[in-house]
């Protein structure tokens, strides 16, 4: 009989082969479609193919972060109160610190965007318009120090394989050129895909997060 922490850990590893899985099916419908098409259009837009890949991208981002580090961040820049001290689990910590500061300036400049779950949905948007997931992707799970501040031992950007299998689906998408929204009000809460994908789908919305005013 598994003790419960042999049940988590491969709890957390079934969920981390899905969240690769799920980018793999999703990379593979857009390639697939892509060499179909028949209307010369080169880009990727925003739809559900796309849209679905961006969920588990942000899954990735989202998989084993450390509660107490976003509750930190936002009772330091004042989004959180004393009354309301649980805030909605979101990856822009991690974003900014391994983010050019014109680009942080960009995001935060969508009119459309107000949270900060938006502003880490947008990123991701970002990053695959501009080609430099795999870059993110690198550079995160190199820097050990700021992994094991941002995330749990069992996250999936601590892995020992996920992220490697990931970057090289990443490669992938070289072949597909992205021209995804940003500025939609849309994005400014998770999609229940995602949320699915990390097995955290609450009973009751938790409340929000407001982004920071540029």
């Amino acid at each position: 009989m598994f003790r419960k922490n042999d049940q988590d850990k491969i709890h957390h590893i079934n969920i981390k082969r899905g969240i690769t899985s799920h980018f793999a099916r999703m990379l593979k419908i857009l390639q697939q479609k892509h060499v179909q098409q028949s209307d010369g259009d080169e880009f990727v837009y925003s739809n559900d193919e796309s849209n679905n890949l961006c969920n588990a991208l942000e899954a990735v981002f989202l998989h084993g972060l450390k509660e107490s580090v976003t509750t930190k961040l936002s009772s330091y820049v004042g989004l959180a109160t004393p009354q309301d001290s649980t805030v909605y689990l979101n990856f822009w910590a991690v974003a900014e610190k391994f983010t050019h500061k014109n680009v942080i300036t960009h995001l935060q400049s969508l009119r459309q965007i107000s949270t900060e779950i938006g502003l880490c949905r947008a990123w991701i948007r970002l990053a695959l318009n501009d080609g430099l997931m795999e870059s993110y992707l690198h550079s995160v799970v190199v820097d050990q120090k700021s992994l094991k501040y941002f995330y749990h031992s069992y996250s999936y950007l601590r892995d020992m394989e996920q992220p490697g299998i990931l970057s090289n689906y990443l490669t992938g998408l070289m072949s597909l050129t992205f021209q995804l929204s940003l500025n939609s009000s849309v994005l400014n809460d998770w999609n229940n895909s995602t949320l699915q994908l990390i097995s955290s789908l609450a009973s009751a919305p938790p409340p929000v997060v407001r982004a920071v005013p540029p």
